[in-house]
């Protein structure tokens, strides 16, 4: 019961952040409806990096992969971020069998596609998924 709490502690503190901040009034714009503007393909489009937003600098999504691994050097990179996603990938494919490396291996693919449809194809959104990306990896070789 004590680990189960200690794992949803960081949770609760962000929703009650959440909350307090869509309980202010003088916020002109809302965390739940930032994206509203734009139609759902101008998101998925973004999030694969295939547009660049307009909220942002650079262009994110796939080519942005790669910056995980190079985090400082801010690269962007179809062929190699295609690269790393599809040696992840082939890693999970590879121990198919063993049914908890398939359900990871979903749950990360899942994960991902909700970030590209979301729009917010930033690589640190996509850090807490690294051990999941070093684990395929690992299978891999």
């Amino acid at each position: 019961m004590l680990y189960s709490l200690i794992c949803v502690l960081p949770l609760i503190i962000w929703f009650k952040y959440v909350y307090l901040v869509e309980k202010e009034i003088t916020i002109e714009q809302s965390y739940f409806t930032r994206f509203k503007e734009n139609d759902i393909f101008y998101n998925i489009k973004a999030g694969l990096g295939i547009i660049k937003h307009a909220e942002v600098n650079k262009i994110n999504g796939i080519p942005a992969f790669v910056s995980l691994f190079l985090p400082v050097t801010g690269l962007r990179n179809w062929i190699i971020s295609m690269g790393l996603i599809a040696a992840f990938c082939f890693g999970y494919i590879s121990k198919w069998k063993v049914k908890e490396y398939r359900v990871v291996f979903i749950a990360i693919i899942l994960i991902m596609l909700g970030l590209i449809v979301a729009g917010t194809g930033f690589s640190r959104y996509w850090l807490v998924l690294l051990p999941g990306y070093w684990l395929g990896f690992y299978f891999l070789f």
